[in-house]
Parts: structure tokens; sequence; C-alpha cells
């Protein structure tokens, strides 16, 4: 169901993907605009329908076109950078609001076209604060070092505690049952990874004959 190692591992397929289609598109445009951008928004789509077909789950493509719209983004961001901060208020606000608007028609009506763009103005809206906005708060930093670690593991203790039905019916306490055991654990897995890291082999000493 395109999750490959573990329950919401999906992403890994999807990087995987975007990773040789973006290698694949730039090989083939040699890095020209118009043939770059026309075959990610191919290869995202084919990738969209394959899915979409097997039916593997809207996850998998509700934000595919993130991507290209984030390549062509970073292609002409020298571009773009003097007027978003000429007119960055503007922009922030009409981006939001198409946000809104694409979101509030996804919740009423339930189509992937508007989960679709709701996640593409949601993406530039992001982009664009972060040219105002410097997110340096400790936890975020730490949750974005840890964010695989917690992604791959917070299922299990989500099901493991779902399974509890005093805590399950409770939905805050539920979720801060979830949140603090999920950081406790990639935390766990973090400090892991580092120790291993820095084992290096022993240096054998030659031996004189």
């Amino acid at each position: 169901n395109g999750a490959p190692f573990v329950n919401d591992s999906w992403f890994i397929l999807a990087i995987i993907f975007f990773y040789l289609a973006f290698w694949l598109a730039m090989k083939l445009s040699k890095g020209h605009a118009l043939p770059l951008f026309a075959i990610l928004l191919l290869l995202t789509a084919i990738y969209t329908g394959y899915i979409w077909k097997k039916g593997m789950g809207e996850w998998l493509i509700n934000a595919a076109f993130v991507f290209p719209t984030g390549v062509l983004f970073a292609y002409y961001e020298d571009r773009f950078i003097p007027f978003i901060q000429r007119y960055y208020s503007p922009i922030m606000l009409s981006t939001s609001t198409l946000f809104a608007i694409c979101f509030t028609l996804d919740e009423v009506h339930s189509l992937m076209r508007y989960r679709m763009l709701s996640e593409i103005f949601f993406a530039l809206a992001l982009m664009i604060i972060s040219y105002k906005v410097e997110c340096d708060n400790k936890l975020f930093l730490i949750s974005s070092a840890w964010s695989l670690n917690l992604y791959l593991y917070h299922p299990f203790i989500a099901s493991l505690l779902h399974g509890n039905a005093a805590i399950a019916a409770h939905s805050v306490i539920y979720g801060l049952l979830v949140i603090i055991p999920s950081y406790l654990v990639a935390g766990v897995i973090a400090f892991i990874q580092r120790k291993v890291k820095t084992i290096r082999p022993k240096e054998t000493i030659p031996v004189k004959s």
C-alpha cells in the first residue's frame, strides 16, 4: 500500500522518486527552464496518476505538485526576492487568502484538486514568510533534526495507545501521550545514531617480521 518499511513510510518512496525525477529532468533539459519544468510536471503527473490508479492513498499525492512549484521558486529566486520584498504584504495576504479558500473548499467538498491547490499555496506562504521570520526556537530545531525519527516511530506509539479506550476517549490526553514518548524515542534513537557515527575501527599495528 505504498509503505515499504513501516506504517507511514510512504514518503521514502516519494523522496526517492522525486530525487530521480529531478536528476532526469536536469539531465534531459540541461538546466533550461521550459523543458525542465515541462519534464518535472509530466513526471509528477505520471506519479500522481499511477498512485491514484493503484489506490495507495491520497497522502502520497496531495502535495506532489509542491515539488515542481518549489523547484520553480528556487530557479527564479533571485528574480523573486526583490519583488517579494517590495510587495511583501499584498503577496503574503493574497497567498494566505488563496490557501484559506482552497482549504475551505476542500473541507466542504473533499475534492483532490482543492487539496492539491491548498498544499501549493500553503508551501508558497511558508516560503514567503521565511524571508521575514527566522525560526530559531530550540524545540523547533530539535524537531527538525529528529523529524525522520519522529515520523517513523510515532505510529507505533499512537497505535499502542489507541488500543486503550480510556486514553483514546480523551483527544488532548491521547495527543500528549503520543507526542511526549515520540520525542523520547526519537531522542534516544538520535543519541544512538550519533554514538554509532563516532565509532571508528581501531588502527591495526603492523607486526614486524
